[in-house]
Formats: structure tokens, sequence, C-alpha cells
């Protein structure tokens, strides 16, 4: 057997004894000790360009303006929540939020908090669902380091983009404030998403996710803001970067340096003076590392909050603190 082959075994070996690894723990968040499982409770800089309008391209048709609510594109679940001021006349924000592996819509719902903030902000409000895996846990097709631990061959980020073209082909949608935010596997697949769907995201938020390192496989169409929100106590998924089985991720900074390439960043980050409290532990600052300069008006961050593990117990400010940042660039 050939060296390349040798090796291509071992991997393949090494994956295999990941997975039943993963199986015999809760959802792989009991590795180091955290839960992968959700069940814990810009600068002023000139605005993002217009993306090209979202077009219905959806296997199924949109959900109407009487019923918003559980709906479907392609036989797969999504739920739709409407703002009570919104007006078709107005342009409305939308926030897309995906769960962790093993985990569901409701459950990271409940862990970051955005729904209630995201209708104060008369943002349309999505939570689609991944599917299950051979160990019947939900999962989203990411990256080879998280999660699709099973081989299955679904198209996540098809899936997704027809999603948000779902809700455009009915609701009318701000194509400026485009959000798509993840929890561990759901971080990683928000990464993905603005990566093969830049024409349809504005803005990729990471919590406790990483970006891939194959980063010479992402190439948006045009700059897509992000912010990577990460424990510097995360074990599940490293503040510093590790792997899952033979599959290498990047550290939370390396994964916004990769974004401030992309998105033509200054290479040289900074620190802003801005006081962040996200967590509800004693002591758990929060600081912030900025690229400037970034191309048409993106923006890049990491907040790394000091102490915190995988599923950070984020305080009451963390939703607007988010939202600010996202919606309004501050």
């Amino acid at each position: 057997m050939r060296d390349d082959e040798g090796m291509r075994t071992r991997a393949r070996l090494l994956a295999a004894a990941f997975v039943a690894l993963c199986l015999l723990l809760v959802g792989c968040g009991t590795i180091g000790g955290d839960r992968d499982r959700a069940t814990e409770p810009a600068r002023a800089a000139s605005p993002v360009p217009m993306p090209a309008p979202l077009s219905s391209g959806a296997a199924s048709p949109g959900p109407t303006a009487s019923r918003p609510g559980a709906q479907d594109v392609g036989a797969r679940p999504y739920e739709l929540v409407v703002p009570p001021t919104y007006d078709a006349a107005v342009p409305a924000p939308l926030v897309m939020v995906l769960h962790g592996y093993g985990s569901t819509g409701a459950e990271v719902d409940a862990v970051l908090g955005l729904r209630a903030e995201a209708a104060e902000r008369g943002a349309l409000y999505v939570l689609p669902e991944g599917t299950a895996d051979s160990g019947d846990r939900q999962f989203w097709n990411a990256t080879q380091a998280c999660c699709n631990f099973s081989g299955s061959d679904v198209d996540d980020s098809a899936y997704l983009a027809d999603v948000l073209r779902d809700v455009a082909a009915t609701y009318s949608v701000d194509p400026a404030h485009v959000v798509v935010a993840g929890h561990s596997n759901g971080g990683f697949m928000a990464y993905r998403l603005a990566c093969e769907h830049a024409d349809l995201v504005t803005h990729a938020v990471s919590v406790a996710g990483a970006m891939t390192s194959d980063t010479g496989a992402c190439a948006p169409s045009r700059p897509v803001s992000v912010l990577q929100v990460h424990g510097t106590r995360d074990s599940t998924i490293r503040y510093e970067g590790g792997s899952n089985g033979p599959f290498p991720y990047p550290s939370a900074l390396a994964s916004v340096e990769a974004w401030a390439r992309l998105d033509g960043c200054s290479t040289q980050a900074e620190r802003p003076d801005r006081a962040l409290d996200l967590d509800m532990l004693p002591g758990a600052d929060t600081s912030v590392t900025a690229f400037p300069r970034c191309d048409d008006g993106a923006d890049v961050e990491l907040w790394s909050i000091d102490g915190a593990g995988h599923v950070p117990r984020f305080g009451t400010d963390f939703p607007g603190a988010l939202l600010d940042h996202v919606l309004d660039g501050t």
C-alpha cells in the first residue's frame, strides 16, 4: 500500500472511532466537560452594499403573511416569526438562527435569547432544523470537523439558501441586513453559508463555532460582515483551535483572521475601547478584537468571553449587544 493510501486508511479509521465515541456521549458536547446541546438558558462605516434581491427558488410555496409559524422548504421544516410591527412597505431585517449538533431550533432559541429582541427591532426571525444522523442527532453538514459524522450527502447550504429565498418570496426583506447566527455546529454552518451564498447573507455570527480549516475553499462573491463570539474556556470547540477526530478546525482568532483576509480588511488587529458584559458569570469580561477598514464597509470582530465555556450563560445584555452590532453597526 502506498504511503498516501495508508494515511487515508488511518484517517478513515480515526474518523470511525470518533463517530463511535460521539454516539456514546451526549451530542458530542460532553467531550471535555462542555455540552453542545443548547439547553442553558461597526464601527460607523458606510452601509454594506445591497446584494442581489432574494428571489424565490424554493421547492415549496412560501409562507403567507396571515400564517407565520411552521413552514417548510422541500419537506424540511423551519419556524418563521413575523414581528407585530411588520409593514410590507418597509423592508425588514431578517435574522436566521442555527442550532448546534444534537440540538434543535427551540434549544438554540432559548440559549441565544434573540427572539424578543428581534421582534422589538422589527426583524423577521427564522429557526430552521437540521437533519438526523445515524445516531438520531440533528446536525448541519458544515465542514469535515463539524458535524457530518455519518457521511450524509445532505446539502444544508442549498437548503438554508432556499429558506432565505422562501421568506423573501412573501415578506419584504431588507437585503442589506440578512443575518445568519449559529451556535457550535450552527456557527460552522453560518460560515459555510456566508462562503457559498454571500449574495444572500450580509452578516455571519458564529457562537462557539469555527471557520473551515480549508479557507481556500471559501470564495464569497462579496464581503460578508463576521462576528465570532467564543468562551476562552470552551473545551468542546476549543477557543485555541483543535480537531474532531482527524479533522482540524482553526482557533477563534484564526477564524476571524481568515475572514479579514477574505473581506480585504487591515491585517493589523485593533482592540476597541468598548465595554461588553455578555455572560452572567462573575468577572466574565468580554474583550473585542476588530479588523478595521474592510472592503465595502464590512465588519470583522471577535468577542472573547473570559472564562466562559461552550454554552455561555448569556445575560440580558447579550441579545441587544449582538443585534446592535449586526443591525446598527455599533
